[in-house]
This record gives structure tokens, C-alpha cells and sequence, in this order.
């Protein structure tokens, strides 16, 4: 983001910027949407706060010499349709089951329309072993995100220099897909799952850190299966790897031979992809991508995962999770960097880290948190170490370093 466009932070940072906490909990819809006997509740109207936003990027852009609109930032972005907010925390050991409903009425208007369907299913913790330790899934869909871009700079009022430059980047072509960017990005509209899992049976030496749990890794790409046409020969040539191609039932592998593994640290990656299922899968070894592929052995199926959502959305959008192994992982190789005295190359920064490895000591179950798009908002569901009050002072602390 370049710096003239800063004002408009206070506006990402709509959830973070709420006015006042631990207030009497408002009539608003979004209220039904969290847990109203929490030790933590707040819901309100957003009027006042979607004001206040609106006049600190005004305030923000004058004061940067520019003349901007908040409140045609906030149109642009759909934020204005936001008319109440609802947030819990529910302590649960040592860890919180936290909830922020943003109730929109299910507009699809601005950055709410890049965010997927709504009432979507999981995919992630059903495409990887029970054993993984970090799992990603995210829903992106550009097909109006040129549109969207172009409205910003336009009420932002934004140099014509800086809107011709974004206008021939869209009309460029894109390498080896031989696309515009314009057209690319009318077609995409895709989910990414992703699942690392630490295998304790076996380490791996990297430098600096020492030993490390090997990881193993599998990735699937889901409803842009048609891409693979256009990269993927390239692709596969450009990794100078004796990739062996394979046919069978519509569904396209292309495996190294297992003698390449020696040279390869023991790996030998495999790609797959079913156009009928729309899915292009990439894993770390043929071996780990049949273990991704059992149900029975699926991670939303594992003791920890089921711990970890206990209480919270089953269903969504996007979601990132950390098991407690992983975070154990984390805290055991930043022990030996803080004995080795790599922490004090941090600085300042040195605190806020030593703050996260604490919170890191604290989990229990795991950690998650999930984005959901429903027929009346956007709910926001996770497991954390900190409860939304001090989540949010920690970031009015960082807006006011701005």
C-alpha cells in the first residue's frame, strides 16, 4: 500500500476500533449471534463508531495533504451497511472462545464480496491427516475485485497518474497464462486449503534452528482446475525434475521417481489433478497425499480439532488452526534462541514476542479462528489465549503508534 493511502487504515481496522468496551449489551440484531452470558459482551448500533471512522480518515488525509471523503471510503467498502456489532468472550480454562458478529443484512457490496459464499462448508480438516499441526483455508474470489480497487481510488481521490498506472496493469498480459490481468481476475474465484503436519518421527536439520520435526505438506486448490492447462506445462518444465505423467479415470498425476527422494531431503512431490472434482492437489510425497485422502483419519475427525472448534461456527469460510503440538514446537525452539541470546537481536520488538510465546504456554486444546459469511453478516469465531477486550487494547495501542 503506498503511503498516501494510510487514511484509510482506521477503516480495516473496524473491528479493532470500537469506542468503548464492557458496556450494557444494546437492542441490536447482531446480539443474537454471540453468547450473551460470556464474561466479556458488547453489542451496540455502529452510527456513532462508523462516524468516528469516517472523520479519522478524513482527519488522516488532511492532515496528509489530501482531500478525502470518509464516509464515501466507507460506502465504497460496503463498512456503511455494517448497522450493528455484537462480540463474547467466553472463558473456557486457560484459553477463550470468542465471537464478533458484524451484522450487514448479507450484503454482498464492497470487500464483502470477495470473502466466498455464504454459509460455506469446511474443506481444510477434511483434506488432511489428523496429525496436522497447521491448517489454512481461505475463500477469494476476484471476480469483482478490479471494480472494486478502481471505486477506492476514485473516492480516495487518487492521482490520475496512479489510476492510469493500475488501468494498464489490468490491460497487461499475465506470463504463460497469456490473459489480461483483467480477465484473469474475472475467473478467479477459488478456496486454498493447506495442512502442514510436524512428524515427530523423524527431524530435519536447518540452520540457525537445528533440529526440527519434519514437515510434511499438502496442498488443494479447489475450482480453478482449468488454470492447469495454461500453467501447467511450463510448470512442470521449469522445475528441471524427471516428473513422470500419469492418466487414469480423467485424473492427472505427475510423481518423481522414489530414487530422486535421496537427492530431495526424502521428499518427492506429486501433483494431481482432478478436473471433474475441480481440484488440483500438491503434496509432499505421494505416500502423505493418500494419508490426506482418508476420511476416517481426517483432521475434523481427530480428538484435537474436535476440542479445538468445541462451542464454535463448525462451518465457514476461512480458517486457520494451530495445534497445541505445534505451538509446543514453537516454544521449545524459541528457548533455545533466547539461550542462544538471538532474542535480544529484537529491540523493541523483543516484548511483543515474548508476550506471544507466553500466550503460546497457555493453549490448551488448540487454537483457531474461523471467518463465516451468513445470510445476515460476518461472524467471526476463534479459540484464543486472549479474550476480544485485550486483543482490541493491544490494537488501539498500535493504531495510536500510526
Amino acid at each position: 500500500m503506498k503511503k498516501k493511502y494510510l487514511f484509510m487504515l482506521p477503516a480495516i481496522s473496524l473491528v479493532a476500533s470500537t469506542s468503548s468496551l464492557a458496556q450494557a449489551v444494546a437492542d441490536v440484531p447482531a446480539v443474537a449471534h454471540i453468547n450473551q452470558k460470556a464474561e466479556f459482551v458488547e453489542a451496540k448500533p455502529t452510527d456513532k463508531l462508523l462516524k468516528d471512522i469516517a472523520d479519522l480518515i478524513s482527519d488522516k488525509a488532511k492532515a496528509s495533504g489530501q482531500d478525502v471523503d470518509g464516509n464515501k471510503i466507507l460506502n465504497t467498502l460496503g463498512l456503511d451497511l455494517i448497522k450493528s456489532y455484537a462480540m463474547s468472550s467466553e472463558k473456557d480454562g486457560s484459553e477463550w472462545k470468542n465471537l464478533i458478529f458484524l451484522h450487514n443484512g448479507g450484503s454482498e457490496k464492497g470487500i464483502f464480496s470477495v470473502l466466498g459464499k455464504n454459509n460455506a462448508e469446511f474443506s481444510a480438516p477434511n483434506m488432511c491427516p489428523g496429525t496436522s499441526d497447521l491448517v489454512i483455508q481461505l475463500d477469494l474470489d476476484l471476480r469483482k475485485a478490479e471494480d472494486l480497487m478502481r471505486k477506492i481510488m476514485q473516492v480516495a481521490n487518487a492521482p490520475k497518474d496512479d489510476i492510469d498506472e493500475f488501468d494498464n496493469n489490468m490491460k497487461n498480459k499475465v506470463p504463460v497464462i497469456d490473459m489480461t490481468t483483467s480477465a484473469l481476475m474475472s475467473k478467479l474465484n477459488f478456496r486454498l486449503n493447506l495442512a502442514i503436519d510436524l512428524d515427530d518421527k523423524e527431524k530435519m536439520m536447518l540452520p540457525l534452528v537445528g533440529a526440527i520435526e519434519k514437515p510434511r505438506i499438502v496442498i488443494r486448490i479447489d475450482n480453478i482446475a482449468w488454470i492447469w492447462d495454461k500453467v501447467g506445462p511450463t510448470l512442470i518444465k521449469n522445475t528441471g525434475l524427471p516428473f513422470q505423467k500419469k492418466e487414469v479415470d480423467g485424473i492427472i498425476t505427475f510423481s518423481l521417481p522414489e530414487e530422486m527422494a535421496a537427492a530431495l531431503q526424502g521428499y518427492t512431490p506429486v501433483i494431481k489433478i482432478d478436473k471433474k472434482s475441480n481440484h488440483i492437489w500438491i503434496a509432499s510425497s505421494p505416500a502423505f497425499l493418500k494419508r490426506s485422502t482418508q476420511p476416517n483419519e481426517s483432521l475434523a475427525n481427530s480428538l484435537a480439532f474436535k476440542g479445538t472448534v468445541k462451542g464454535l461456527k463448525t462451518k465457514g469460510n476461512s480458517m486457520t488452526y494451530m495445534s497445541k503440538d505445534l505451538a509446543d514446537i514453537i516454544i521449545r525452539l524459541s528457548d533455545k534462541a533466547k539461550a542462544d541470546g538471538m532474542l535480544d537481536m529484537l529491540g523493541e520488538n523483543k516484548n511483543d514476542i515474548t508476550t506471544a510465546l507466553n500466550n503460546l504456554k497457555k493453549i490448551n486444546q488448540g487454537a483457531i479462528s474461523i471467518l463465516s459469511k451468513t445470510k445476515d453478516g460476518i461472524l467471526i469465531s476463534g479459540r484464543s489465549t486472549e479474550d476480544l477486550k485485550t486483543a482490541i487494547d493491544k490494537v488501539k495501542e498500535q493504531m495510536k503508534k500510526l
